[in-house]
């Protein structure tokens, strides 16, 4: 049979590969009753890394070297598992294949498994199930690396024949221009998905691929019905709305922006869900349009995101003991302050003293609040989510965290930013993730300089915001200059790096549509230069720093009038401390009866025997959490789920965030100051 009689280009792999026998590695397989100790003893005098396990010739699953290994060498492993037979533990998810199976619906299924599952070889089986032999999975990725080069090079032959065929008929018909403008780049063979979009962002015209990427089938549906703005998802269209209108502005106005008119945008496509592409957005002058590249990059951003987040684990191990020692400066004068109070109540002091060591303690916990906010935001999992943000703010913010790492290595350092907003369209957590990276690097470089000095300075460059921060460290060789974005290339020793600091900081500025480079004399320093699109409008003030002052403020004495008694508020968390002070609150400034109960079950009790106006609650606890309390009172109690607040201290993951973003319910993040929650709370009872 022919394997690859679907496959348009590998006429020399067709030659060669016939059968799926002919790529089998070796032909070991032991029998499931056999024991794990005689596996092992297998695995120490035999080379290959999986073996079939057979039961009477069938393939009953496979078992691989590391796997046995880890089983017998646990403490009592061979005492445990030595005797036990193979067959008890098989992989997990092991895939077996029969030897008539074609060779693309084989590269198809081994080459798509995630995880560690990728690395798994493949058992062949003949069509009776029986054992026929193991296809390493490095073979099948030589294989499927020569059928992409193959039909690559085919492509581009056909590419350059076509770009040949254009250019002649650019001289012979030139009253055709705008026309051949279109076509030019849509029948290249491109693989990217092109299109031709007008100025609504309606497609006008597109190429295969185009319909490929978005799920459309074309015998049935028309893309040229589309307006591509509808497919991408309400949450960046207003991002892709600036990139299509900057991209217009620059072809009229000289001279252009250097930084790409491109962007990753979610499209909501209705055969595939969600997907995650790249698109690049050109003005085409002779027609009056956009062309649009589309290209699928789901599963790039996803390995993207895990290296993000593996280099942003080594950030935070490295800045623990720096926010400890910065937490327990906050932290201190609270304790002192508590007991201060407590003895000046005690001997009836001066109320004007005892208000001004409280306004202490508010304000040390409000330092210690935003400390802990700026951790959790750098902690929280890698989502690129562009808006408008201060770039001011994030270098504060940046600065504010490694504060114990530049006090403690002793390096002056100067800030140069402009006086207005920088206004970039940006994700705030990961352009920090950026800066802690290059300010540890510069810290790292002037270990053992004479002269320890920092300078951050912001500039305006076109119609970009051009961040350097220059240091008077060791600099870097010039052969290693030309590396250093490069995955896993470090000069520091083991213990002070991995390689993917610079490589990741490099990815998430190209994602912004933006560029890093480094400039470096050794002996003499070090400059970072990081470059973002400006955005157009002014940015407001964040919300998250406006429900956290830095000051105290006094209690509006509205609260107590406008909020009658008559009013009854349930307030459910399992924190006793949180509860009780957010009841006595309530009590004392609302005027209001406040109930506790600290699990959500009994608050499902509470509620269908008696009445409330509000109800407070925590999102994490046990048996039934706070989204699930929620869920039952919009559909039992409905008139209440437009009185609910829900309060945590949790920084939480993606998906709990965003969840808690389509409920439409108020989340107050702790620590909170009592004017915010009474506010919320008054806010909620007039409605």
């Amino acid at each position: 049979m022919n394997l690859l009689s679907e496959y348009p280009g590998g006429l020399a792999v067709k030659q060669q590969l016939q059968t799926l026998d002919s790529l089998i590695g070796h032909r070991e397989a032991v029998e499931a009753d056999t024991t794990l100790e005689a596996v092992y003893g297998y695995f120490q005098s035999h080379e290959p890394e999986y073996v079939g396990v057979t039961r009477h010739g069938r393939v009953v699953g496979m078992v691989s070297r590391g796997h046995v290994g880890f089983l017998l060498g646990a403490r009592f492993g061979f005492a445990v598992y030595g005797r036990q037979p193979v067959g008890q533990h098989l992989m997990a998810r092991h895939l077996a294949v029969p030897d008539q199976m074609p060779l693309l619906e084989l590269l198809d299924q081994a080459l798509s498994r995630e995880g560690e599952e990728f690395y798994d070889d493949v058992a062949l089986t003949d069509e009776q199930g029986m054992f026929r032999g193991i296809i390493q999975v490095q073979t099948l990725v030589r294989l499927q690396t020569r059928l992409i080069a193959e039909s690559t090079s085919q492509i581009e032959a056909q590419r350059k024949t076509l770009a040949e065929r254009n250019r002649a008929l650019n001289e012979s018909l030139d009253e055709l221009r705008r026309s051949q403008g279109r076509y030019d780049i849509l029948f290249q063979n491109n693989v990217l998905g092109v299109a031709l979009l007008n100025r609504l962002c309606q497609v006008e015209s597109h190429n295969r691929r185009f319909e490929v990427l978005l799920g459309l089938d074309s015998t049935k549906d028309s893309a040229k019905a589309l307006n591509l703005s509808d497919l991408i998802v309400p949450a960046d269209r207003q991002a892709f709305f600036l990139l299509v209108r900057r991209q217009e502005s620059d072809a009229e106005d000289e001279p252009r922006s250097p930084i790409a008119h491109s962007g990753d945008f979610r499209l909501q496509l209705p055969r595939l869900g969600i997907r995650q592409f790249k698109i690049v957005v050109n003005w085409v002058g002779e027609t009056g349009q956009f062309s649009v590249l589309l290209e699928d990059v789901s599963e790039q951003r996803v390995l993207e995101r895990k290296l993000a987040q593996k280099e942003k684990a080594n950030l935070l191990e490295s800045l623990v003991g720096g926010i400890a020692h910065e937490l327990n400066n906050k932290l201190t004068p609270i304790l002192m302050f508590a007991d201060m109070v407590t003895e000046d109540l005690r001997l009836k002091a001066d109320p004007a003293v005892i208000l001004g060591h409280c306004t202490a303690m508010r304000n040390s916990a409000t330092e210690a609040a935003r400390i802990i906010r700026q951790l959790l935001q750098l902690s929280k999992p890698v989502k690129m989510e562009l808006v408008q943000c201060d770039l001011r703010e994030i270098i504060e913010d940046t600065l504010t965290i490694l504060t114990h790492r530049l006090r403690q290595a002793d390096v002056q350092h100067e800030v140069l930013l402009p006086g207005a907003t920088v206004c970039v369209m940006a994700d705030a957590q990961q352009i920090k993730q950026v800066l802690v990276n290059l300010l540890i690097n510069s810290l790292d470089a002037m270990e053992g300089s004479p002269r320890r000095a920092l300078r951050f300075e912001v500039t305006r460059d076109n119609g970009c915001w051009l961040l350097t921060l220059a240091d008077t460290g060791c600099g870097i060789a010039p052969q290693h200059l030309n590396r250093v974005f490069d995955p896993f290339f470090t000069t520091k020793a083991p213990d002070r790096g991995t390689g993917l600091g610079l490589s990741v900081c490099y990815t998430i500025i190209k994602q912004h549509g933006g560029e890093l480079t480094l400039q470096s004399v050794p002996g003499e320093g070090t400059q970072a230069r990081v470059k973002l699109p400006a955005a157009a409008a002014a940015i407001a003030q964040s919300s998250e720093r406006g429900g956290n002052p830095t000051a105290a403020s006094p209690v509006p004495e509205r609260f107590a009038a406008s909020v009658t008694g008559a009013r009854r508020i349930l307030i459910v968390d399992d924190e006793d401390a949180i509860a009780v002070i957010l009841r006595s609150i309530v009590q004392r400034n609302m005027g209001s009866q406040a109930e506790w109960v600290a699990d959500g079950q009994t608050a499902i009790t509470r509620l269908k025997a008696e009445h409330f106006d509000l109800i407070i609650s925590d999102v994490r606890m046990p048996h039934i959490s706070g989204l699930d309390l929620f869920r039952w009172v919009r559909e039992s109690r409905p008139e209440l789920a437009r009185r609910f607040i829900f309060i945590t201290g949790d920084a939480g993951s993606t998906s709990l965030n965003e969840e808690l973003d389509t409920l439409g319910v108020p989340v107050l993040r702790k620590p909170f100051p009592m004017e915010v929650f009474l506010t919320q709370c008054q806010l909620l009872l007039q409605s």
